[in-house]
């Protein structure tokens, strides 16, 4: 072989490790948090809301998905005021189909939730688990999109109006 030759199998080798572990690093935040997702779907069972981030109480839902051995899930979606500003209902009996970011234990923080019943989708955290609204509970992400509208209802990636989670405050 001549050095040329090692050279580039050299560069190339060190390519793929650099890009390798920066996938790696970009799946994690600083604090260690896995942004593993999961997409799940099932029917609410009930809503109510709890304590969340920023200390806003937030809309949780159960979530049944028919599977026998887990029963339903706990899921957090937004603040209320989050979810009448940007015309995001739901009800009992509503199918959701939702992206969750796995945890270990309590309810599930939602990254990005559909309503297949009302044919409504928003994405609700950034991939590094970053709300979309502000600490006094305002809404900071994209529109809600709907299935059938002229701005690509439902077909689109929910990722609101910027790629870094903040749209217009408003």
């Amino acid at each position: 072989m001549n050095l040329s030759l090692i050279s580039k199998i050299a560069l190339a080798a060190t390519l793929v490790v650099s890009l390798t572990s920066a996938a790696t690093l970009a799946g994690e935040e600083h604090s260690g948090q896995s942004t593993s997702l999961r997409t799940v779907e099932g029917t609410v069972v009930s809503v109510s809301s709890r304590p969340g981030e920023g200390n806003l109480r937030v809309v949780a839902v159960a979530l049944d998905t028919g599977v026998t051995e887990t029963g339903h899930l706990d899921l957090l979606l937004a603040p209320q005021r989050v979810l009448d500003e940007i015309s995001f209902g739901l009800e009992e009996g509503d199918r959701l189909r939702v992206r969750v970011f796995v945890a270990d234990q309590g309810p599930l923080k939602v990254h990005k939730a559909m309503n297949l019943t009302r044919g409504t989708m928003v994405r609700f955290r950034s991939l590094r688990q970053v709300p979309l609204w502000g600490n006094a509970g305002d809404w900071e992400g994209g529109d809600c999109r709907r299935q059938g509208s002229s701005h690509g209802g439902g077909h689109g990636s929910g990722h609101g109006s910027r790629a870094g989670g903040g749209g217009p405050k408003r």
